[in-house]
């Protein structure tokens, strides 16, 4: 400086991160239900924790954060490969800086208690990642009345539902801006398959699988066929584990019909 004090050797990180692609950002903790608190030590207040599982600098200006009612827009800023990040309401944003990076959200998505859909996409609109938790997520009924957060296992399998999900072990109730305490390896070997299959009316079916599909890859890829000839118009995935398809001319009573599904994988890509 100006008196000739030498700074010290720095060293600093940059660069322009790109826009998260489908499971490169993915949600890994929530917090649905702060009430009553368990310890001081942690916030008092919802938050969302997310996390880099790419090997890329990711930016998340213009991420969509979001429930049924409510959408949250991120602000400008980077996550390395393997950072996390605590989104929370801007007016609370302050009780959780010491936790680690911090994203404050004008509209945050307040979580439902009992449950709720939160769903993350990105600037595009491009779906990143989505879960659809109940109190059943926390797998151990003496949580479910709050001050725990509903944490993810394996990071690597986003989209296997209440399997990878379950309450924090942590002494405060959670672990927001560093690695879960329930951490550990998901393991699947085995590919989804078909339920059952339901009537909704002439012109309309319904598919339930085994387990969770991998939505994002299903939805781009399920091939349906049935037998005798009838053209499905429209496949919607309603939630992980059933797709509901529109028909194109209805069905006839007395007649037994087939159908063949393929192009659907879970979430360990089987």
């Amino acid at each position: 400086d100006c008196y000739g004090i030498p700074m010290k050797d720095t060293t600093l990180e940059f660069g322009i991160g790109k826009i998260p692609e489908p499971y490169e950002l993915v949600i890994n903790e929530f917090y649905p239900d702060p009430d009553p608190t368990i310890s001081p030590d942690l916030p008092e207040y919802e938050f969302v924790e997310l996390v880099n599982t790419s090997e890329s600098l990711l930016e998340l200006e213009g991420t969509k954060l979001a429930d049924v009612t409510t959408v949250g827009i991120l602000p400008k800023v980077t996550l390395k490969p393997g950072e996390y990040i605590i989104v929370v309401e801007d007016a609370n944003a302050f009780f959780y800086r010491s936790f680690g990076k911090v994203a404050p959200l004008d509209d945050f998505p307040s979580l439902n208690n009992t449950g709720d859909r939160i769903s993350l996409r990105n600037l595009n609109g491009q779906l990143l990642h989505q879960i659809e938790y109940t109190t059943d997520w926390y797998n151990d009924e003496g949580k479910e009345d709050g001050g725990y957060t509903i944490e993810q296992i394996d990071p690597a399998f986003p989209c296997s539902g209440v399997l990878n999900w379950a309450a924090s072990t942590d002494i405060k109730g959670g672990t927001p801006g560093k690695e879960n305490s329930i951490a550990g390896s998901f393991s699947d070997n085995s590919a989804p398959t078909i339920y059952k299959v339901a009537v909704l009316s002439d012109t309309a079916l319904q598919i339930e699988f085994n387990e969770p599909l991998d939505s994002i890859y299903s939805a781009q890829n399920m091939q349906i066929s049935i037998n005798p000839n009838i053209t499905i118009t429209t496949k919607t995935i309603i939630n992980q584990t059933t797709i509901n398809c529109v028909l194109n001319t209805p069905l006839l009573t007395r007649t037994e019909y087939t159908f063949e599904v393929s192009g659907i994988a879970d979430c360990a890509g089987n």
